[in-house]
């Protein structure tokens, strides 16, 4: 459940000049944002704390699924509440490293700070089995079918940060 609290609960896709005023799947977003246990009021996280407004593509699972589908149509400069069921959250299993235990809803404070159009992202061009990883052999034939001419090896020593042989969606840059 999404709640705006304050600014603008509807909005353009973009404005005059073109640009976005309205989150959308796969738009840059930048936002403030305090999370709390819902049930408790007990605060779990807050950017306000750590002095910076993370950014990050909205819909390609970065975040938690709750908080990805419930900042999409939010508008610029808005303040809202978002509520996140256990199942769109952290799930049976918490985070108990955060404080949050099994079956947890959880409540975002949210201020959309800015929006940005997406950025061109290849990973699921490369990804050709789809299993959100990319090895070694799927990059080849990537950039061979682009005429490309990549060095394998240095994109793995660069990207491949466990070490696994692949590289994975959050390794991805």
């Amino acid at each position: 459940k999404v709640t705006v609290n304050e600014g603008p609960n509807s909005c353009q896709d973009f404005d005059a000049e073109k640009k976005s005023t309205k989150v959308q799947k796969d738009y840059s977003v930048a936002f403030h944002f305090t999370a709390y246990d819902a049930a408790t009021g007990k605060k779990i996280e807050s950017s306000h704390d750590l002095g910076v407004a993370p950014s990050f593509p909205v819909g390609q699972g970065k975040v938690i699924s709750g908080l990805d589908q419930g900042l999409i149509g939010l508008c610029k400069h808005s303040k809202a509440s978002i509520v996140i069921p256990p199942h769109l959250a952290y799930g049976t299993m918490g985070k108990p490293e955060q404080g949050v235990t099994k079956d947890t809803i959880l409540r975002y404070d949210v201020e959309i700070i800015d929006i940005q159009p997406p950025v061109p992202n290849d990973f699921k061009d490369i990804d050709s089995n789809k299993d959100w990883k990319i090895s070694r052999k799927e990059a080849k034939y990537y950039f061979e079918s682009k005429n490309q001419n990549v060095d394998i090896d240095a994109l793995f020593k660069t990207e491949d940060t466990d070490g696994d042989g692949y590289v994975s969606w959050e390794e991805f840059t």
